[in-house]
């Protein structure tokens, strides 16, 4: 039932949850569920809406993801399943989809921590001057 209250919605809800101006009756209705699946989603983002509760300000408290390292355990995560499939016998027929997804990952990590530098593309302009003639009368 908590599962029923997706992406965008959930965050607006879990901030409802820890605003707490409306009840859970109100929410229910609001969000188009029943009582008991405000209350279970309660129970089941208790954490985040907690978080959320200390950092009311933060539109992103409450969101995983916008933590630099939890994005990186994520990332270590993939790579590590992907590591796990290379290792199987026999080897998979995607290994190269495998590596480049890993490559990207590890490349995500390594841009998440700036540790690669960055390509800057150059906006220098030369300009020449030839003495004794008027550009302005060539045009």
């Amino acid at each position: 039932m908590a599962d029923q209250i997706k992406s965008h919605r959930r965050l607006a809800l879990m901030r409802e949850l820890a605003e707490g101006k409306l009840n859970q009756t109100a929410l229910a209705e609001k969000y188009g569920v029943t009582q008991g699946a405000i209350s279970q989603f309660k129970t089941k983002y208790a954490a985040q809406i907690t978080e959320i509760q200390a950092d009311f300000e933060n539109e992103f408290a409450g969101l995983w993801i916008a933590n630099k390292s939890n994005r990186i355990l994520e990332y270590m995560n993939q790579v590590e399943l992907i590591n796990e499939q290379l290792q199987a016998d026999p080897p998979p027929r995607n290994m190269g989809t495998l590596l480049r997804y890993a490559q990207i990952a590890i490349r995500s990590v390594a841009e998440e921590l700036g540790a690669l530098t960055q390509k800057v593309e150059s906006t220098n302009k030369t300009t020449y001057k030839v003495e004794g003639i008027d550009i302005e009368k060539l045009k």
